[in-house]
């Protein structure tokens, strides 16, 4: 993850570096706080995803506070480990 301080930037970023990466066999991608769940799901998934630090704070607090099924988590092996008072603690991410 590569965490920038605007949208903008962040867009911008995965755009111009992404060709780079893509020639070299990685994926690329962008998140923005406007995507719907599934697209977020689907960015999280790149080898690099690009992002703001809000942006992936308030998913991992929309994942951690009201996603009880594995397929509703948009972030994939989340950065903190869950509570083990969550109902996913056990289970595997993705």
């Amino acid at each position: 993850m590569v965490l920038e301080m605007h949208e903008h930037i962040s867009h911008v970023c995965a755009c111009r570096m992404g060709k780079v990466y893509t020639f070299l066999g990685v994926s690329v991608d962008v998140v923005q706080e406007s995507y719907m769940p599934s697209r977020k799901r689907q960015a999280f998934k790149a080898d690099i995803t690009y992002l703001t630090a809000s942006t992936l704070g308030f998913t991992f607090l929309a994942d951690t506070s009201s996603a009880y099924r594995e397929e509703d988590l948009v972030i994939c092996n989340p950065p903190v480990p869950l509570p083990e008072s969550h109902p996913s603690y056990s289970k595997l991410f993705c």
